[in-house]
């Protein structure tokens, strides 16, 4: 089963470094596509500016070259009074030429600002095709956490197995009784074999000087009673009794002579068989001197079988303890080899982690935060990019004092912040104009295209100057081809806007409705 689940965790690595890998590369891609969108956002926002600017210039010269057809005086004027930021036309050369080409020029930001937006559908394609892999590639970090908890998991159901198994001691506990063990396991086994070693000697020499000394014995005795056998057959034999053999001695010299060889035969044959009873009662006394075993016979078997118990005892214990040392070394290299992997899977899961301790929260509020925190800073670039065009005296910035709170900087008053409520009722309706274009700019480029924008009421408290800029920013975003809807009874600006809705009240609850335009 730990195999199992070690290759199942090996296979979760591979898939969890597979996952990082595929992160990682959808991370650089959408690093490059951003930074590719942006530098695009740059130049276009440039050649918006261009073309804006170009455009001003061509209908004030328009609007001058009417007029003159009326008027020449008043062409004069008109020039002095609109070509006057761009110089003395009137000390030109040839004011025509100038004015040529500064046309030309116009037209060549026209064309460049043409190529620019037939590129840009594809570079949105490009920004959203990254923002998916991004989808992707979070959605494989998720799984790869999902992972690391379940090899966590599995790591903690080994380490509680490992408990059960040393019955919850320490391994250091454990492994200092089974030493004990097994060194008196195997002292004992010495002693037992020591013990039966010299009870073994001892029995086996004394059973061979007890098998030689029956021997001799047996020998002598049965030399004797031969002799004594023959010397009795051979009188029989020969028919003499013992009482003639006594009578025969006494005569003659032969008859002596023959009865004193046999008794000299007789006399060494006794005279052997003494000394061979001497040297063995010699031997049994040298015997009988020597130390006695202390176990002997039925004991001497029954402290062997016991020994032999011990023996086996204290062979099972120290089997028992080897294959409990197997098992705790088996069990150590897993641990190891898991707690080896764990590290290594919590250094790739670093950045995750670092992520969670930043903005992780059961609820999600951190994150939540965190998330409004980056969309309220792009929103503010893109306020900020309107709002120097609508009133270039303030830059908004996010508040110290909260997480979605805005203040303003007062670019003429040496950065002094203020609050939006120290704004007057126009300044307010500006800020508010540019964060509504902004977040229109941030969906637009979150694949998500605004086509109408509507502005109710507001521009009665803008100054004839702020009012200008308000409305040239809205034509130039109708210009682009947005749809710009103002909802006003702003008399001035009823006359800047070409194509109207007036809804006339009839009474009694009904109005009027009339579509005029040019």
């Amino acid at each position: 089963a730990i195999a199992d689940q070690l290759a199942a965790v090996d296979g979760q690595r591979a898939q969890l470094q597979a996952a990082g890998e595929r992160a990682a590369a959808a991370r650089k891609g959408e690093q490059a596509a951003r930074l590719l969108l942006e530098t695009r956002r740059t130049e276009h926002a440039h050649a918006v500016d261009g073309v804006a600017h170009r455009t001003r210039a061509l209908e004030e010269c328009a609007r001058v070259l009417r007029s003159s057809l009326d008027d020449a005086e008043r062409t004069g004027l008109a020039l002095d009074r609109w070509l006057a930021p761009l110089g003395d036309w009137r000390t030109l050369a040839d004011p025509v030429d100038w004015l040529k080409r500064e046309f030309e020029g116009w037209q060549a930001h026209a064309r460049e600002c043409e190529r620019l937006a037939a590129i840009l559908p594809a570079l949105r394609e490009e920004t959203a095709r990254a923002e998916n892999e991004a989808v992707n590639c979070r959605k494989a970090a998720t799984e790869a956490a999902d992972e690391l908890a379940l090899a966590r998991k599995a790591c903690a159901d080994l380490a509680s197995q490992r408990t059960a198994l040393l019955g919850g001691e320490a391994v250091a506990i454990v492994e200092q009784r089974l030493a004990t063990a097994r060194e008196a396991a195997s002292a004992a086994l010495a002693k037992a074999s020591r013990d039966q070693e010299a009870a073994a000697n001892g029995a086996l020499a004394a059973v061979t000087r007890l098998a030689e000394y029956r021997k001799l014995h047996d020998e002598a005795e049965l030399l004797l009673a031969t002799r004594r056998d023959t010397l009795a057959a051979a009188l029989a034999e020969a028919g003499i009794a013992e009482p003639d053999v006594a009578a025969l001695a006494a005569q003659g010299e032969d008859g002596l002579a023959a009865e004193a060889q046999a008794l000299t035969e007789l006399d060494q044959a006794l005279h052997t068989a003494n000394a061979l009873a001497s040297q063995r009662e010699q031997d049994l006394a040298a015997h009988r001197t020597t130390d006695v075993p202390a176990l002997l016979g039925p004991e001497l078997a029954t402290a062997l079988e016991v020994a032999r118990g011990a023996l086996a005892s204290a062979a099972e214990i120290r089997r028992e303890a080897e294959l409990r040392l197997r098992m705790d070394d088996d069990v150590r290299a897993q641990t190891a080899s898991l707690r080896a992997e764990l590290e290594t899977k919590t250094a790739k899961a670093d950045v995750w982690l670092r992520l969670n301790a930043l903005i992780g929260d059961a609820k999600g509020a951190s994150f939540r935060r965190f998330a409004q925190g980056l969309t309220l800073e792009r929103l503010l670039v893109h306020a900020n990019a309107r709002l120097s065009e609508l009133k270039p005296r303030y830059t908004l910035e996010r508040s110290g004092g909260g997480d979605m709170l805005i203040q303003v900087i007062d670019n003429d008053m040496g950065g002094e912040v203020r609050g939006l409520h120290n704004l007057s009722g126009g300044e307010r309706f500006l800020v508010s104009l540019a964060l509504a274009l902004g977040l229109a700019e941030m969906s637009t480029s979150s694949g998500v295209r605004i086509e109408s924008l509507f502005i109710d009421e507001g521009f009665g408290a803008l100054d004839p100057s702020s009012l200008g800029q308000a409305v040239a920013l809205l034509e130039q975003l109708h210009a682009t081809g947005r749809r710009v809807g103002v909802i006003s009874h702003v008399e001035e600006l009823k006359e800047r806007i070409p194509v109207k809705i007036e809804v006339t009240p009839t009474g009694r609850g009904t109005s009027r409705i009339e579509v005029t335009g040019e």
